[in-house]
């Protein structure tokens, strides 16, 4: 029988349930008491997000104090950026004034080294008698001595003094070695002699004709900074660098861009490492496929905003030439005015110099007795010369320049002609072949000058000449001095003669559209070799037939060949040549292409000026062909006697 607590319990945990039932059937109470716990929650709600906004408000704060470090730090770069690049540019600076304390001076390497020696004679010996250069001891000579610590020849077994100093005066300098007295140290173990010049002037006609010593051993390069020194030695042990030199103490690269075209780069421009295949974006000239014109790339750099004292300038011609590079520097609008332009002579006020712009009414004519007739043009500054074009004298017939030479100057004292680089003689153009016609010829190597002459040497009827010149500037003097330097750069292949003038290539592979037969000796192909030729006829020249309408001679090389060029030359022992032609090519005898064609218009080239004189056409891009055929296009006078003899320039294999 269960005890009364037991009952107690129970009877208690059933009314408390029934109170609960009760309770919870009760609204009012179910009302009461989510109000309660709503507001109890509530609380805590608001409690978490005071906190929350608590904890917000300090990350703010701490991104707030992040970005506020930030700035500093940034500020603190910008400072460090700005005194790196001002440290840098006072190394620069310092750098550049010491080379200009090193304007008027050079070295000389190669000399023999001997106890006793006089380096002021030694010079003054070098340049005056190997460079033909007047030269004062006394007067032009500064100082000069050795450089360096004295080397010991590898056979000595004394060694030499550990301090290697040498003493110099304005005078003299002596070396003097106790340890070496009376031996003399080869060229390889000698070291190179600085001497400083008294003006800059002498200098520059020292490093202007320093070439001569060519083949001597001896060698005269500037005085270059540590700096410069080390930044030659990097251009020239660049993979892709073409050449290096320097000019008035800044080292100069040579670089090919692409398109075939060059361009020189300099200066801090230059520090530019190789990628690990080896390839190049050397200050990134960018120069497209079809790029005609190495100045547009340089242009591009200064629409960076490179300084013009990190030297770039332009050296070199483009591969293809289709128009004059550059832009008409003003004779036939008018920009270069009439105080700009000086003529030898006047024949009268009809043909006086302001006539002689390209495409004017007239045409500038000098006087019939004038030996030496000559056009000049003045610049204010040096200009790049590209290019030139003349013509005749318009609604006149047989009066125009069939012949010129150029000359340009820096001073309008001294002159210098343009060179022949095949032969190293004055290069004489060939000129017009009518009265309108333009004839455009482009250096190879484009002329820095601030005076430039035309020189006329033969004609038809009377000198006449109309002009325009091609090119860029002003430019300072700077880029001047870079472009007057031998650059080294390529010319178009000349290649050599094939075989047409000697006989190598036979008969059967010289043909032609027609030819004539003239007292019973045929003029065929097979007489037309250069320099043929025994009388008016025997082997006299190939001319074709009045009436053929397509006239043309074809050389068949025998294989596959690089065709550089050709040589023309007019009929033997007669007044009768071609003025001016065409070259077409082929590799099967059956497609022909016409010199530069696709890239641009058939090109007619200004062939022979007289009978007798081979005139060579060097073409600026080889062609790869084995048939040739000459196209003339216009001759002298007679419109029956088109006559010729050729020779063929390439490389085979």
């Amino acid at each position: 029988m269960p005890d009364n607590t037991t009952v107690n319990t129970r009877q208690t945990t059933a009314l408390a349930t029934q109170v609960m039932k009760d309770l919870l059937q009760n609204q009012e109470f179910i009302k009461l008491l989510d109000n309660i716990v709503s507001n109890a929650i509530e609380k805590k709600l608001n409690e978490l997000i005071a906190s929350i906004e608590t904890v917000k408000g300090d990350v703010i704060n701490l991104h707030n104090r992040v970005d506020e470090k930030e700035r500093e730090i940034m500020h603190l770069r910008e400072k460090i950026s700005s005194q790196n690049n001002r440290c840098s540019k006072l190394e620069n600076l310092i750098d550049n004034m010491e080379q200009y304390s090193r304007r008027s001076c050079i070295r000389i390497f190669g000399v023999k080294e001997s106890t006793g020696e006089n380096t002021d004679d030694i010079a003054t010996d070098i340049i005056c008698g190997k460079l033909g250069i007047q030269l004062d001891k006394t007067t032009d000579i500064d100082r000069s001595h050795r450089t360096g610590k004295l080397k010991a020849h590898p056979s000595s077994t004394t060694g030499h003094p550990s301090s290697g100093d040498v003493t110099s005066s304005a005078s003299a300098s002596r070396v003097a070695s106790t340890d070496l007295a009376s031996s003399i140290i080869r060229d390889k173990y000698a070291r190179s002699i600085i001497v400083k010049l008294t003006t800059y002037r002498k200098r520059r006609e020292i490093m202007e004709n320093r070439k001569k010593l060519k083949g001597s051993g001896i060698t005269i390069v500037e005085d270059l900074t540590a700096k410069n020194q080390s930044l030659l030695k990097q251009a020239r042990a660049h993979p892709v660098i073409q050449s290096a030199w320097s000019s008035d103490g800044r080292v100069i690269a040579l670089i090919p861009a692409t398109g075939g075209a060059y361009a020189t780069v300099g200066g801090d421009l230059f520090e530019i490492p190789s990628s690990p295949n080896n390839s190049y974006d050397a200050v990134s000239l960018g120069c497209p496929a079809n790029m005609n014109n190495v100045t547009r790339c340089w242009y591009k750099h200064m629409e960076q905003k490179i300084p013009l004292d990190k030297s770039i300038a332009i050296v070199c011609c483009t591969s293809y030439m289709c128009d004059p590079r550059g832009s008409p520097l003003g004779l036939e609008s008018g920009k270069i005015n009439n105080d700009s332009i000086s003529v030898s002579s006047e024949r009268n006020q009809d043909v006086e110099k302001r006539e002689v712009r390209l495409n004017g009414r007239s045409a500038w004519q000098p006087l019939e007795d004038d030996a030496d007739p000559w056009v000049q043009v003045a610049f204010d500054s040096a200009f790049i010369i590209t290019a030139f074009k003349t013509q005749g004298r318009p609604a006149y017939n047989f009066e125009w320049t069939t012949a010129y030479k150029v000359s340009c100057s820096m001073d309008g004292t001294s002159w210098i002609f343009y060179q022949d680089k095949y032969n190293n003689t004055d290069k004489v153009f060939s000129g017009n072949y009518g009265k309108g016609s333009p004839v455009e010829h482009t250096f190879f190597t484009p002329i820095v000058c601030r005076f430039f002459r035309i020189h006329p040497k033969k004609t038809i009827g009377k000198i006449t000449i109309r002009l325009e010149l091609y090119g860029y500037g002003p430019i300072n003097e700077l880029l001047a001095a870079i472009n007057q330097e031998e650059s080294g750069c390529p010319h178009p292949l000349r290649g050599s003669k094939m075989g047409v003038e000697d006989g190598r290539i036979p008969d059967s592979s010289l043909t032609s559209s027609s030819y004539r037969i003239i007292d019973g000796f045929p003029l065929s192909a097979q007489n037309g070799r250069l320099n043929g030729g025994i009388d008016i006829n025997r082997n006299a020249c190939w001319l074709a037939v009045d009436d053929d309408p397509d006239k043309w001679v074809k050389i068949d090389v025998g294989k596959t060949s690089l065709i550089t060029g050709i040589i023309v030359q007019g009929r033997n022992m007669m007044k009768r040549w071609v003025t001016s032609l065409k070259v077409s090519h082929s590799l099967d005898n059956n497609t022909w292409t016409f010199a530069l064609e696709p890239q641009c218009e058939q090109k007619v080239f200004p062939a022979n000026y007289d009978y007798d004189t081979p005139v060579t056409i060097v073409f600026n891009q080889p062609l790869t062909a084995r048939y040739v055929r000459i196209h003339p296009f216009t001759w002298y006078r007679s419109r029956d006697d088109c006559a010729l003899r050729y020779e063929v320039l390439g490389i085979q294999d």
